[in-house]
């Protein structure tokens, strides 16, 4: 049989333990081993009850002390969340302002890039001006030396005419 045993369950002969839902305090510091001694004697009892009074109200004066401590402290965070989200802001209008700049600085480097282009083609066309010129005076030097030689021409035929009496 023994082999077939897998696992023993050991029952108490007073059953389940119950835990009661609410234990008077008296009760409550009468299992404590350390107030095991004063439980025996009422005038111990009372001196450690008051001790223990005593400890407790120093203790819930610490507590309000630290809950003054963690109203600072609640103060100071809300103030640094405020601050945080100030500066958020802050930065957020620093950061559309310098998206501001970069797209206007984008429109001057696109109008500066214009502007050299039309500079260029003016450059270009005064060239092309410069060159016609050129061309009109030499053409004009060209005309005048011609017409120079037409009216020298034209002063020999006058005197050629001249020896012919009609």
């Amino acid at each position: 049989m023994p082999q077939r045993v897998r696992q023993l369950i050991l029952v108490d002969s007073t059953g389940y333990p119950l835990a009661p839902q609410k234990v008077q305090l008296a009760f409550t510091l009468a299992r404590m081993p350390m107030l095991a001694p004063a439980c025996n004697s009422p005038i111990v009892m009372v001196s450690t009850l008051e001790r223990i009074q005593t400890g407790t109200q120093q203790t819930v004066g610490r507590m309000g002390e630290i809950v003054g401590v963690i109203a600072r402290v609640s103060g100071a965070s809300q103030d640094i969340a405020r601050q945080v989200g100030e500066q958020r802001e802050s930065m957020q209008s620093i950061t559309e302002n310098v998206s501001e700049v970069a797209r206007m600085m984008s429109m001057l480097n696109t109008g500066v890039r214009e502007s050299a282009k039309v500079s260029a083609e003016i450059s270009r066309s005064i060239g092309e001006v410069d060159a016609t010129a050129q061309r009109s005076s030499k053409g004009a030097g060209t005309t005048r030396a011609a017409g120079q030689e037409v009216e020298a021409l034209a002063s020999n035929l006058q005197g050629l005419l001249g020896q012919f009496q009609v």
